[in-house]
């Protein structure tokens, strides 16, 4: 799932998992959700805690076998 889709779903009240097989691309995706949220709440465009249950809704997989519990 790309980070659009992703930060379209989570903030829709979704759960996501994303998936990339490269922790650092992982961790760079999260620094993206940490700083877009951020930007979003500079313009007033959301809410802090908005932003902080947004990123809560995004959980990150370096296996597929953290797909395991998934509900599709």
């Amino acid at each position: 799932m790309g980070r659009g889709i992703a930060q379209v779903a989570a903030t829709a009240g979704m759960q996501v998992i994303l998936y990339d097989a490269s922790a650092s691309s992982l961790a760079q995706a999260k620094a993206y959700f940490a700083s877009t949220f951020a930007k979003l709440v500079e313009k007033n465009k959301m809410t802090e805690s908005e932003a902080k249950t947004f990123e809560a809704a995004i959980s990150y997989a370096g296996s597929l076998a953290d797909f395991a519990s998934a509900d599709l």
